[in-house]
């Protein structure tokens, strides 16, 4: 039975072989995401998602999503970058995403895990 405020969720999965925890709070107008393996929240993250026009004009049908990550708290490191882009990619979401990413030694295929333990547990 839900109540008055927001939905939340938990999953424990394995990623890498590491015990992994994805943390799910829904607002009506933001998604907060814990991704960790550490028991801590680590660096948080913010993913907007933008329409643009790729002409640069008001007019036209033609958009392109763009997504921004913008770090709020931690290490600002390419693979953390690269893991709130893809994952903003991938949840495809118009609520503003705030992302804790609590791991160890992330790496490009780490963080693509990490990108698909989250997709396929929310």
């Amino acid at each position: 039975m839900s109540g008055p405020g927001p939905e939340r969720g938990s999953r424990v999965g394995n990623v890498s072989g590491v015990r992994t925890e994805l943390l799910v709070t829904r607002f009506s107008d933001k998604l907060l995401l814990t991704v960790t393996q550490l028991n801590k929240f680590g660096t948080w993250l913010q993913l907007d998602r933008a329409a643009v026009r790729p002409d640069g004009q008001d007019t036209g049908s033609v958009t392109r999503q763009v997504y921004t990550c913008t770090v709020l708290l931690g290490q600002d490191t390419e693979e953390v970058q690269f893991f709130g882009r893809t994952l903003a990619e991938k949840l495809n979401t118009d609520k503003t995403v705030i992302l804790t990413v609590g791991v160890k030694n992330l790496t490009v295929p780490l963080a693509l895990e990490l990108v698909k333990f989250v997709s396929e547990n929310l």
